[in-house]
């Protein structure tokens, strides 16, 4: 009662030091109109006093009051817990203070086994020893040399799609050294049950990786090694050093180009090509729209260096990717273009350029893109995908006199020769936002000789 007392007592006079006034509404916060910030700031102040005062019980009336302002107070919650734990060890101080003055121990009795009696009802015991048996690996399977009929029936038997058959396909391949085809039969293993990678695959993975490491460092490497080693890193999950070999090996041997097209592609498929987008470094953009052999066309012409060692680079463009009908590469430094399925903003184009050196050159991709007419029929010549501040960054319009209404925007380059007009915009001064053309009008046929090309270079300044 005298503890109860005390606490009632000090928590009145906790309400008249803040502001507070006792009556009969348990509400405390009808009794001030200080904000609450201020309430809570000085009421915490005040219970670290008395905290460090030692005087625990007061500063948890103190922050009681607190938490009955705001009950997800942090530094209530925090303090009542640190008064209340050294509330608990002061206890816990006295009972072993006490246990020690009445017992002389701290440790209860009977928990030192002083009744312990050895005999029959204790149980039986009998310690039995084994003599110990040396470690003998596990003989690792390795295929002895494959002759021809065993080959030809595990071919019949991987005829069928079956995982564990093509796997031992490989395995026959790789008795043989015959590592180009065993790697196909453990890609089209692995394709169809992932899990077989878990198989010991009796060194063909590594022997192919060290087999190009080799050639590598004497500077011997073919493109059909440097293809092996891809394709086993492709497996293997290392993802960039894949993409790094599979670029590689096309870049020496052009006849490899469909082989790592469609291993790209089937990366780009799985939506784990995150780590290459970076865009490229872009030190010219120009495009241009012309009604060509009865299409609607873009011929862009990007000059970049790749920002990694990858080369292969994202260029997006504000086109729905429904209205694409084609992608034609019209440039020496391109392998291929792919387009990204998964890009649900717009198009994306993989720009896929040759890696033939050490060093990172200056690359020129030339593309020209056909639109489904079908499909679009407005187009957006903006770009945002380069710096703001680069100056040659133009888009151009090429059509016939009749296509240009009088609203048309007006560019920084409006020139004619004959019917034809062609109007460039330099999207720098726009921030990027170029002109936008409602196609029916420009689906007028304009003759042969346009080479938009040498219009980039003759009639844009800087070409």
């Amino acid at each position: 009662m005298r503890r109860f007392g005390l606490s009632v007592g000090l928590f009145c006079g906790c309400l008249l030091l803040f502001g507070f006034a006792p009556g009969p509404s348990p509400d405390l916060r009808q009794y001030s109109r200080l904000p609450l910030s201020v309430k809570l700031a000085r009421l915490v102040k005040a219970g670290e006093e008395k905290f460090q005062q030692r005087r625990y019980e007061e500063a948890i009336a103190i922050f009681e009051v607190m938490k009955s302002l705001d009950e997800h107070n942090l530094d209530a919650i925090f303090w009542l817990q640190k008064c209340n734990d050294r509330l608990s060890s002061e206890a816990n101080e006295r009972m072993k203070a006490q246990m020690i003055k009445q017992k002389g121990n701290l440790v209860i009795k009977e928990s030192l086994y002083d009744n312990w009696v050895w005999g029959p009802t204790v149980g039986h015991f009998e310690i039995r020893q084994s003599k110990p048996k040396p470690h003998i690996p596990v003989v690792r399977k390795v295929h002895p040399r494959a002759s021809d009929a065993e080959i030809e029936k595990a071919r019949k038997a991987a005829d069928a799609g079956d995982a564990n058959a093509l796997f031992e396909l490989a395995m026959v391949l790789h008795s043989r050294a015959d590592d180009t085809a065993a790697i196909e039969a453990l890609d089209k293993a692995v394709t169809t049950d992932p899990t077989i990678l878990e198989r010991d695959d009796e060194g063909l993975s590594s022997a192919a990786l060290e087999t190009a490491q080799r050639a590598l460092e004497k500077g011997t490497i073919t493109p059909e090694q440097r293809l092996r080693a891809a394709r086993v890193n492709y497996l293997q999950g290392d993802l960039s050093d894949a993409v790094i070999g599979f670029i590689k090996a096309a870049s020496k041997d052009s006849a490899l180009k469909g082989q790592v097209q469609k291993y790209l592609q089937t990366l780009l498929d799985s939506r784990k090509a995150d780590f290459l987008l970076r865009p490229p470094e872009v030190f010219s953009f120009r495009q241009a729209y012309l009604w060509e052999k009865g299409e609607d066309s873009l011929f862009i012409r990007i000059q970049f260096r790749p920002t990694s060692p990858h080369f292969i680079v994202p260029f997006d463009l504000p086109l729905e990717p429904r209205a694409v009908k084609a992608v034609e590469t019209r440039s020496s430094d391109l392998l291929f273009v792919l387009p990204d399925p998964v890009n649900p903003d717009g198009t994306r184009l993989w720009l896929v350029a040759k890696d033939a050196t050490d060093d990172v050159p200056m690359l020129e991709a030339r593309l020209v893109i056909r639109l489904h007419p079908s499909k679009v029929t407005f187009i957006d010549l903006s770009n945002y995908q380069v710096s703001s501040d680069l100056s040659d960054n133009w888009s151009v319009v090429i059509g016939d006199s009749t296509s240009f209404g009088p609203g048309f925007p007006v560019g920084q380059i409006d020139q004619m020769q004959g019917k034809l007009i062609i109007k460039g915009y330099r999207l720098q001064l726009s921030n990027g936002k170029g002109p936008s053309l409602d196609l029916r009008d420009f689906r007028k046929n304009l003759g042969s000789g346009i080479d938009p090309w040498k219009i980039f270079e003759d009639v844009l300044p800087g070409g």
